[in-house]
């Protein structure tokens, strides 16, 4: 979950399009605080090759992403609850609240994802075509456990990682949430103005609105807020 300031896009490949390390040296730190590669990993190879690559890659994803919340009827919690608890289906307008026991027909898993809808459009192809390419080209970086300061095991890499395999381990992670229909249902853009910022939606419910509660949930407040008693000087 977010909290405070701090931004969770619940997926790497989603924190890679928030990220825009210009700099090889911002893209070593964001490698690292990302979770891609463990703390300490050395990170000597990343140059500006690297830094256009993972550009390119974001690029890409967010285009993906972008025409999947395209075909989305609308945001916020209302969507978020899936076509069963919106209010009126093609059975008629009360047949949303009659339960399953009541018609004799068993309903889905409690945990079933909502059904899809065909997709009305296509995916970019250039861009599904690279990112799939990526996934393929290299393994992604095998993890060890070592011990760690008190004994403890922690995560390391066996060898510094390479350019193509850290893009493989993204890559893969787009292909698993773009396939999977019930995290790609929980994707969400971030309501505040002007944010293009997206994250998977894993609140309790699925009412998660902004990217960061203290940042664009802060600033929605104070807008609304602001609004509110324009209204009522006026009045």
């Amino acid at each position: 979950m977010e909290d405070g300031r701090r931004f969770d896009a619940g997926r790497r490949c989603l924190a890679l399009l928030a990220a825009e390390p210009d700099r090889p040296e911002a893209l070593a730190r964001w490698l690292v605080d990302c979770g891609l590669v463990p703390e300490g990993t050395p990170l000597d190879a990343v140059d500006a090759g690297w830094v256009e690559r993972f550009a390119s890659l974001r690029d890409d994803v967010d285009a993906l992403v972008r025409a999947e919340l395209a075909t989305r009827p609308a945001t916020g919690p209302t969507a978020a609850a899936g076509p069963t608890a919106a209010g009126p289906t093609a059975a008629g307008p009360t047949a949303a609240a009659v339960p399953p026991a009541a018609t004799g027909t068993p309903g889905p898993p409690a945990d079933a994802a909502p059904a899809e809808q065909p997709h009305p459009a296509p995916h970019p192809a250039p861009a599904l075509a690279r990112v799939n390419a990526l996934a393929a080209a290299a393994a992604p970086p095998a993890p060890r456990a070592v011990p760690g300061p008190g004994g403890r095991l922690v995560r390391a890499l066996d060898a510094p990682p390479a350019c193509a395999a850290l893009l493989a381990a993204l890559a893969r992670d787009a292909v698993d949430l773009l396939t999977d229909p019930a995290a790609r249902a929980r994707l969400r853009a971030c309501e505040g103005d002007h944010c293009r910022r997206v994250y998977l939606d894993t609140s309790r419910g699925a009412r998660r609105r902004w990217c960061s509660s203290a940042t664009c949930g802060n600033r929605d407040r104070v807008a609304r807020h602001r609004a509110r008693t324009g209204r009522s000087r006026d009045g």
